[in-house]
C-alpha cells in the first residue's frame, strides 16, 4: 500500500520577533499560511528503506529522514519504507519545504503502520524535527509563538485572496538569518493587528521584522516578492517579508473599518443597501452574471455591518448550513420545507456561500428602502467562512452535515476544518441550536458540551457496508485515538461506530431514517421518527448520500416546530437544487447533471448513478479554479474503477482534462472509449451523440465547470439560470 500527500508551502505572513532565550534561540510570534505550491510525498511500506528525491537537490540533513528516526524511536520499532520525494518548493526561501515534507511523511507513516499515534502526539514528534514541523501537520492559517512550535488556529483568508510570490536566485538558511538578529531592531508587533485583523476585516499589513537582518546579510541581492494580485502595483512600495531576503508590498482590505451604526438602517447602511442593488442590476444587465456575489462585496466595501443590520429585519431569525457536502440541498430542502408552512425566505440559493455571496443575496431581496419581505433567512455557508458569518447573522440554528477532505491546499486537514466549526458553535449565540450528522464521527464530535444539540441519522442495516473504503477520513476516536470499530459505513466513514475504549460512539439519533428505498435516479422513499412521531417521506431525490440530507433538514424543521408529518407531505414536490440531480435535456437525449467535487462526494454520484441510473454514457469535467480548489490530486482516491465494466464513452473537459484522462487510464478504461473535447458546447454534443437510444446521459463536473456547462444549457433554453433558482420543464 502506498499514500501519495501534497506537502504544501507557508508563507510567514508577519514575524515578530518576541526576545532571545538564554539558549541562544529566539522566541517569535508569527501568522503562517500554507499555500497551494507543494513537495509530492510517495510513500510505500515495504522491507527496506529506500529514499529517492527527484526535483531540486537537497543540501544538508533531510528532515524526512529525521522524522523517521523520531518517529521510529518513539514507538520503539523500524519502520522501513520506500520513499519518493518530488521537490517543487524551492531550497532557502523561507517556505518550509523540507519540514512541510516532514509533517508529510508523519501523517503518511501514521495511517500506513496503523500507529494510531493522536494529534498531541505527532505534535511533540514534529517539534523534535523542527519548529515549524508541528504547523504542517494541520496547515490553514495559524499563529505560531514561542519558538514556532506553539500553534492557534485563525480564521482563514477569503477563497478570493491570492498571493504572488517571486523567488529570487538566492538561497539563505533561516539558521543564519538569526544567528545575524542583533536585538537592536524593535518588533514592529504587527503579528497581533494581523489577527485582529482576520476577525475583523480590518486594514491588513504583512511584514517581518528578520527583513532588516536579511538585507544586510544579502544587500548585494534583491528581493523576493510578496503581494495580492488584486495590487501589483504596489509590490515596489512595501516593507521586508521572511527569513529568506524576501520583500512584502503593504497589503491592504478594499474594506473599511467597521463602525458602530448609531441608527437600525441610517444613511451609510442605505448608501451600501443602493451601492449593492445598483451593482447586481449592472451585473445582469451586462450579462456579467446573475449578482450573486459581487452586490456584497461592494456593499460590504461601503458598510461593513450591512449584513448585520438586514438579518435583525428577520423576526424569525436565521439558519444556516455548513458541511463538506449537501449544503445547498440540505439549504434547498429546508427552504422548501418552511416555505410550504407559510415561512417567507431569504437565502443563498445559487450556492454562492462565502461572505459576500450570504450579503449579496440579503442585499437582493431588499427592497430599496431597505424593507425585507421575508422573515427567516436560510443560508449555506462555506466551513471556513462560518465562524465569521455566526458573529454577524446570530443565527437560531446550526446544521453541520458532514466533513471529508475538500480543498487541502486552503483548508488544510479536517482537524482544522473542525475546530472553525467548533468556534463557531460555542461562540454562537445563545440558545443557538446545533443540528448534527451523528453518523460522522468528526461531526458528532463537535456536539461535546453544547447545551442543545440534535442529532439525526440513518438506522437502516439493511445499506450498511462491512468495511471502511480506502478514501474514508475519520478512522480514529477523537478523544484518545484509538482506531474506531465500525459495525458498517453508508459512505465514507459515515456509519455506525464506536471507540473499542469506551471513550467515544455514535450518538443515539434523535430523529433518524430507516427502510431507505431508492427508486431509480427519480425518486427515494423512507420513513422518518423521532420515537414519538413518524412519517414516510417520497422526495424526487436519489442517492443514499441524499437520504440525509432529507433526514437533516426535517431535524432542522423539527427544531423551529414544523412536524415530520408536515416536511414529510412538503417534500413530495420538491425540485432538486440547480448542478445537483438536476434533470435536463441535452441535443434530444435525457440528462443528469450531478456535482462532484472531492473524493467521498465523487464516489457516491458515481455509485448512484452506475447503480440506480444503470448510466453508460458520461461526461465529466475537471477545473482548478478557486471554488473548485487548485490541487487537482485527490481525483487518485475516487474510485473510477467504477466505470470499468459499465461505461461505454466517456467525454471529459475542462481546464485538467488531461489529467482526468490520466487517472481513467490507470483505472483500466480503454483508450478508445475516453474522448478529449475541450470546448463546452461540443463536449456536451458529443456525449449526447454517445448516448444510445433509452440511455441518459450523466454530466459529472466539478463546481466551476457546472457553472459553465449550466451557462451552454441556459442559452439552448434547456435550464434557466442558477440565480432564479427554478429550473423549466427538464422532461423529454
Amino acid at each position: 500500500m502506498a499514500l501519495i500527500l501534497p506537502a504544501y508551502a507557508k508563507l510567514n505572513l508577519t514575524l515578530d520577533v518576541t526576545g532571545r532565550r538564554p539558549d541562544g534561540y529566539h522566541e517569535i510570534d508569527s501568522v503562517m499560511q500554507t499555500i497551494s505550491l507543494h513537495d509530492l510525498v510517495w510513500v510505500e511500506r515495504t522491507d527496506c528503506r529506500v529514499f529517492e528525491v527527484v526535483g531540486t537537490p537537497i543540501d544538508g540533513e533531510n528532515l524526512v529522514l529525521k522524522a523517521a528516526r523520531e518517529l521510529e524511536g518513539r514507538v520503539s520499532r523500524n519502520l522501513p519504507f520506500t520513499l519518493r520525494l518530488f521537490k517543487r518548493i524551492p531550497m532557502g526561501a523561507g517556505l518550509g519545504g523540507g519540514s512541510a515534507d516532514a509533517a508529510a511523511f508523519l501523517r503518511a507513516a501514521n495511517l500506513l503502520y496503523d500507529l494510531k499515534l493522536e494529534m498531541a502526539e505527532l505534535t511533540e514528534i514534529a517539534t523534535a524535527v523542527g519548529q515549524d514541523v508541528p504547523f504542517f501537520l494541520s496547515g490553514g492559517t495559524a499563529r505560531a509563538t514561542g519558538l514556532g512550535s506553539t500553534i492557534e488556529p485563525l480564521l482563514p483568508f477569503p477563497a478570493s485572496w491570492r498571493f504572488l510570490v517571486v523567488c529570487p536566485p538566492v538561497a539563505i538558511s533561516t539558521r543564519s538569518v538569526y544567528a545575524a538578529v542583533d536585538g537592536t531592531e524593535p518588533t514592529a508587533h504587527r503579528t497581533p493587528a494581523l489577527v485582529r485583523a482576520l476577525a475583523n476585516e480590518n486594514a491588513i499589513e504583512f511584514g517581518n521584522d528578520l527583513e532588516g537582518t536579511s538585507r544586510r546579510l544579502f544587500a548585494a541581492h534583491g528581493g523576493g516578492v510578496l503581494c495580492r494580485f488584486s495590487e501589483p502595483p504596489r509590490c515596489g512600495e512595501g516593507a521586508g517579508h521572511g527569513p529568506a531576503s524576501w520583500t512584502s508590498c503593504l497589503a491592504l482590505s478594499s474594506r473599511p473599518r467597521r463602525i458602530l451604526m448609531r441608527a437600525r438602517f441610517g444613511a451609510r447602511a442605505m448608501a451600501a443597501l443602493w451601492a449593492g442593488k445598483l451593482t447586481a442590476g449592472l451585473s445582469r444587465g451586462l450579462r456579467r452574471g446573475g449578482g450573486t456575489t459581487l452586490p456584497g462585496d461592494v456593499s460590504r466595501w461601503v458598510d461593513p455591518r450591512i449584513l448585520t443590520t438586514l438579518t435583525r429585519s428577520l423576526d424569525q431569525g436565521a439558519v444556516v448550513v455548513t458541511g463538506t457536502n449537501g449544503k445547498t440541498t440540505t439549504a434547498a430542502l429546508l427552504r422548501h420545507i418552511l416555505e410550504a408552512q407559510g415561512r417567507r425566505t431569504v437565502a443563498n440559493q445559487a450556492g454562492a456561500n462565502l461572505i459576500f455571496g450570504v450579503t449579496a443575496a440579503m442585499v437582493n431581496r431588499a427592497s430599496w428602502s431597505g424593507g425585507l419581505d421575508a422573515n427567516v433567512g436560510l443560508f449555506e455557508i462555506d466551513e471556513a467562512s462560518l465562524p465569521r458569518l455566526v458573529q454577524e447573522i446570530a443565527p437560531g440554528t446550526i446544521i453541520v452535515t458532514n466533513l471529508f477532505r475538500d480543498q487541502l491546499d486552503r483548508y488544510g486537514e479536517l482537524e482544522t476544518t473542525a475546530a472553525h466549526i467548533r468556534r463557531a458553535l460555542v461562540k454562537g449565540p445563545e440558545g443557538v441550536t446545533a443540528v448534527l450528522n451523528a453518523d460522522d464521527p468528526m461531526v458528532a464530535a463537535l456536539g461535546d458540551g453544547l447545551p442543545r444539540v440534535v442529532y439525526a441519522g440513518l438506522d437502516d442495516p439493511s445499506l450498511l457496508q462491512p468495511e471502511l473504503s480506502h478514501g474514508a477520513d475519520a478512522k480514529f476516536c477523537p478523544r484518545c485515538g484509538s482506531a474506531f470499530k465500525f459495525e458498517g459505513v453508508y459512505f465514507g466513514h459515515v456509519g455506525h461506530y464506536h471507540c473499542p475504549r469506551g471513550d467515544f460512539a455514535r450518538p443515539s439519533p434523535d430523529v433518524r431514517a430507516s427502510s431507505v428505498a431508492i427508486e431509480g435516479m427519480e425518486r427515494m422513499r423512507l420513513r422518518i421518527s423521532d420515537g414519538a412521531q413518524e412519517a414516510g417521506v417520497d422526495v424526487p431525490l436519489s442517492g443514499l448520500y441524499n437520504a440525509y440530507n432529507v433526514v437533516l433538514a426535517v431535524a432542522a424543521a423539527q427544531a423551529m416546530g414544523v412536524s415530520i408529518a408536515s416536511s414529510a407531505a412538503a417534500l413530495r414536490n420538491f425540485t432538486p437544487a440547480f448542478g445537483r440531480m438536476e434533470h435536463t435535456v441535452v441535443d434530444g437525449r435525457p440528462a443528469v447533471l450531478l456535482l462532484a467535487k472531492n473524493p467521498t462526494g465523487f464516489n457516491e454520484v458515481l455509485r448512484t448513478a452506475i447503480r440506480f441510473g444503470k448510466a453508460r454514457s458520461f461526461l465529466i469535467a475537471l477545473n482548478d479554479r478557486i471554488a473548485d480548489g487548485r490541487d487537482v490530486s485527490w481525483i487518485w482516491d475516487v474510485d473510477f474503477e467504477q466505470l470499468k465494466d459499465v461505461a461505454g464513452h466517456i467525454v471529459v473537459s475542462g481546464d485538467r482534462a488531461l489529467d482526468l484522462r490520466v487517472r481513467l487510464k490507470y483505472a483500466e478504461i480503454p483508450a478508445e472509449r475516453i474522448e478529449i473535447v475541450s470546448d463546452w458546447r461540443l463536449a456536451l454534443q458529443r456525449a449526447s451523440e454517445a448516448t444510445g437510444d433509452g440511455q441518459t446521459l450523466f454530466v459529472l463536473p466539478t463546481y466551476t465547470a457546472m457553472l459553465e456547462l449550466r451557462a451552454v444549457l441556459t442559452r439552448d433554453g434547456a435550464l434557466q439560470p442558477y440565480w432564479k433558482g427554478r429550473p423549466v420543464d427538464a422532461k423529454p
